[in-house]
């Protein structure tokens, strides 16, 4: 623990870097930009954040009200099947409690904290300064506001050096690349990118709308002509936005789709994000890890660009402390992105929608995949309990959807 880390970027991915090191022992230095601002939509997630709070000695009734959070339960699926349906994905690893958890959410109440699993919808923009406060600078991190200029380093040997506008001349034995989809360390050191071709998703636009007056302890996405909107709920707002493909719909038709259904939408708090759904084949390369957007995304649904970050974090101070290589540990985070991403991609592959030309790209792709005839086997396993398992998602998850598409 006595090498030194310097992370270049912030919000939640650079944050969650920073409180885990500086909690584990490690120097660390956290640079970031005045200028630069984050992407701040990951706001729901799943289970395993509650262990990645509890590791870095987080307490729920602390840090919680610092960014507006609420428990989450479960995530509901609206029209996906067809318009009017709905299923739930939730929290329960044994599928002879759905009722009982059903019953709960129907009901907005918690059940005993002993016997449910459960995640937080929490205000991505307040959550990195949260871990901020109560973790990083707590423990030692040293935080430096200042614009990166330049990155010294090559493929061969790894970073030498970042220089920031403000006269920095920082260096370490370890760096960590937290600076989203602009990659300024991975792309320096040669970091390889692939792309998950049949998810067709590049495009979202996110908004705040009003709290409701019930909070509900669950994620809602809706089926829409060209992808889906999220809703989370907040203790302050509700996080949404429309997650769509720019093969089959326009920026504006986007747009125009999301406000039909949030009618009283002011357009000037709407973000655009476009991205590639990837994951960097290579995440742990020489005296570098990408972490965050910058070591790969999928999309928002099911939550999972939280988890994992997280487990970058978890893999990449494997490789720091000596206990797992860098093949290892970049062979771990492929299968891991692989499995959240055939997890992601049979949503769509299932959905009996064939309204649009989207929807039926989809439904073509099943044909060719069969990805019906592989969720009856996945779905049809053991119950797994939680944490026990070589894969991410287990047996109950797609029993969850293949339950919910009407397949078993």
């Amino acid at each position: 623990m006595n090498k030194t880390i310097l992370i270049v970027g912030g919000g939640t991915a650079g944050w969650m870097t920073a409180g885990y090191y500086s909690k584990k022992g490690y120097a660390v230095t956290l640079v970031e930009s005045p200028e630069v601002g984050i992407v701040g939509v990951g706001e729901s997630t799943l289970p395993a954040m509650n262990w990645f709070a509890q590791e870095l000695g987080m307490e729920e009734q602390e840090w919680m009200p610092m960014c507006d959070s609420v428990f989450k339960l479960a995530i509901k699926h609206e029209d996906w099947n067809h318009e009017g349906s709905n299923w739930w994905h939730w929290f329960v690893y044994d599928r002879t409690q759905t009722q009982q958890h059903l019953d709960h959410l129907n009901n907005n109440t918690l059940p005993p904290q002993d016997k449910y699993e459960y995640g937080y919808h929490v205000d991505a923009y307040k959550f990195g300064d949260t871990i901020a406060k109560t973790v990083a600078l707590k423990h030692g991190c040293q935080h430096i506001v200042a614009h990166v200029t330049e990155v010294i380093g090559n493929e061969v040997t790894g970073i030498e050096r970042v220089i920031t506008r403000e006269g920095h001349n920082l260096t370490a034995d370890f760096y960590i690349d937290c600076t989203g989809w602009k990659k300024l360390l991975a792309n320096k050191v040669g970091m390889v990118y692939s792309q998950y071709e049949h998810l067709v998703n590049d495009r979202a636009i996110a908004a705040p709308q009003p709290s409701l007056p019930t909070v509900n302890r669950y994620t809602t996405t809706m089926a829409k002509s060209s992808g889906w909107i999220w809703e989370i709920p907040l203790t302050t707002r509700r996080g949404t936005g429309y997650v769509y493909s720019s093969k089959f719909i326009s920026d504006q038709d986007a747009l125009s789709e999301y406000c039909e259904h949030y009618p009283n939408t002011d357009v000037s708090t709407v973000n655009y994000l476009k991205f590639r759904p990837e994951v960097c084949l290579n995440p742990v390369h020489l005296n570098v890890a990408v972490i965050g957007l910058s070591g790969g995304f999928i999309e928002p649904l099911e939550a999972t660009s939280l988890y994992l970050t997280q487990y970058m974090i978890l893999q990449s101070k494997l490789f720091v402390s000596g206990e797992r290589t860098s093949v290892v540990v970049n062979r771990n985070l492929k299968k891991l992105f692989d499995n959240v991403a055939k997890f992601v991609l049979y949503h769509y592959t299932l959905s009996g929608r064939t309204n649009t030309e989207y929807w039926r790209y989809y439904n073509e792709l099943e044909k060719n995949l069969n990805t019906l005839d592989s969720i009856k086997e996945y779905a049809a396993e053991k119950d797994i309990p939680y944490g026990q398992s070589a894969t991410f998602f287990l047996p109950f998850n797609w029993w969850c959807m293949a339950d919910g598409y009407n397949i078993i």
